[in-house]
């Protein structure tokens, strides 16, 4: 890389050569990353992923792509191939983060990767990325849905689980995937490292394979069903329902579930750079004003650095607590008001009271509140 792009400068040009390599050796540090893997491995280098567009979208059914999302998409498809060359180091459970850390270096989106989810949300949040809470009501969810994206989630979308309510536990009980698209059944779909597999029962399908799991493998990158839509006589959002069962971790009924969408693909939404396709070939502009997003976000999703006045969103009442993963304070109530103090990574720190009365300050997961301004 480094003779690609600064073999040619001349050595007569010394100061302009120094430079170069400094912004280089800047951009390289930049990209380095620590991974979570308990043994000392060596892991392959990411190459940013090339591929025929035009093919692509005349192969899938896209409810919204967009750019990133084109290049997000083709990096999805060519990981599932890609992890069985690394699979002692990805294909395992609690690999979630590395995962999507890995599709989106290999889309060119470097701004986001880290082997803790509650980071790759955080560092998205911190560059004005929208960070979407969903209830766990069908009809509210698709509802918000609705509003933010008139009912059309854009390809590229992080999609994260949590089974309980306020995020707790250990990295099991956490889990991310990527917005892909729609399957022959009117499913949208996700991409990710999925654990559903046939222990002690028969192999099913949207289980990873067979094969696969009789080599030893947990888990595989791969596509799964997400949700199933139910609209109206005017094409609105009304509803939906998890796909299948079977991962409960990305159902909003069941689960904690955040879309996480990053501001490369709010921008170019914004800039009516969407595409729709059918899967049969035809590719056709987003036309409708409705569906691409204003100039900002909807009124309910300022800037959270601008919003100082928060609301708790967990179903029961979340840990208040001293310090970041810190001993409990108290509990505070679903709906509560609190007053943000300051804001670090995916902790927020916070003003409030407790389900008791007691007035107190303390952190909480930012993933459990929304701006309220």
């Amino acid at each position: 890389m480094l003779r690609g792009r600064f073999g040619k400068k001349s050595l007569r040009q010394p100061l302009r050569h120094a430079a170069a390599l400094f912004a280089f050796l800047m951009i390289f540090s930049c990209k380095e990353r620590t991974f979570n893997f308990s043994e000392d491995v060596d892991i392959a280098p990411v190459g940013v992923v090339s591929y025929d567009r035009e093919e692509m979208l005349r192969k899938h059914r896209f409810d919204r792509i967009t750019p990133s999302g084109e290049n997000i998409f083709a990096a999805a498809l060519r990981w599932a191939a890609e992890q069985e060359s690394q699979a002692n180091q990805f294909a395992r459970p609690e690999q979630s983060a590395n995962n999507i850390s890995r599709v989106l270096e290999m889309a060119g989106i470097n701004s986001y990767s880290s082997p803790l989810l509650s980071d790759v949300i955080g560092q998205v949040r911190a560059r004005g990325g929208w960070i979407i809470p969903l209830p766990r009501d069908a009809r509210s969810s698709a509802q918000i849905i609705e509003s933010y994206f008139a009912g059309s989630v854009p390809v590229g979308t992080l999609v994260s689980g949590c089974l309980n309510p306020d995020c707790s536990g250990g990295a099991s009980s956490f889990h991310m995937g990527v917005v892909a698209d729609v399957d022959s059944n009117d499913h949208l779909q996700l991409m990710h490292n999925n654990w559903h597999r046939p222990e002690n029962r028969p192999w099913r399908p949207h289980m990873i394979p067979l094969a696969w799991f009789r080599q030893g493998f947990s888990s595989k990158w791969m596509a799964t069903p997400w949700i199933a839509r139910t609209r109206n006589e005017q094409g609105s959002l009304t509803s939906f329902s998890a796909a299948i069962s079977e991962i409960p971790i990305f159902d909003p009924a069941n689960s904690s579930v955040t879309l996480v969408v990053i501001p490369e693909i709010l921008a170019e939404i914004k800039n009516s750079q969407a595409v729709v396709t059918d899967g049969a070939g035809a590719v056709m502009p987003l036309r409708s004003s409705r569906a691409n997003s204003q100039a900002t976000p909807p009124a309910d999703l300022v800037r959270f650095a601008e919003c100082k006045k928060l609301k708790m969103i967990s179903a029961v009442p979340a840990n208040l607590r001293d310090a970041p993963k810190g001993g409990v304070v108290c509990k505070i109530a679903l709906g509560t008001q609190v007053e943000r103090v300051n804001a670090a990574g995916s902790w927020t720190q916070v003003r409030g009271v407790c389900t008791d009365g007691r007035p107190e300050s303390g952190f909480v997961l930012s993933s459990l509140t929304i701006p309220s301004c």
